[in-house]
Parts: structure tokens; sequence; C-alpha cells
């Protein structure tokens, strides 16, 4: 699971990888890497 940097506490410890936040365009970034 992926959470964003400024997820919740539980998400971010439950997550095998921390995205960096929304105000970063995480999910753009994770995206990116995931869909080349």
């Amino acid at each position: 699971a992926i959470a964003m940097a400024n997820g919740t506490p539980a998400a971010r410890e439950a997550a095998s990888r921390i995205a960096p936040s929304n105000d970063q365009d995480g999910v753009a970034i994770v995206l990116e890497e995931l869909l080349g």
C-alpha cells in the first residue's frame, strides 16, 4: 500500500511506501514511477 506523506499516522504506518505529500504532487509522482 502507498500512503501520502501528509496522510494520517495510521495510514503511514500501514503503508509499505510513503509518497510525497499532495502539496508536492505525490500522486502524480508515484503514478509516473509506476506507469512510466
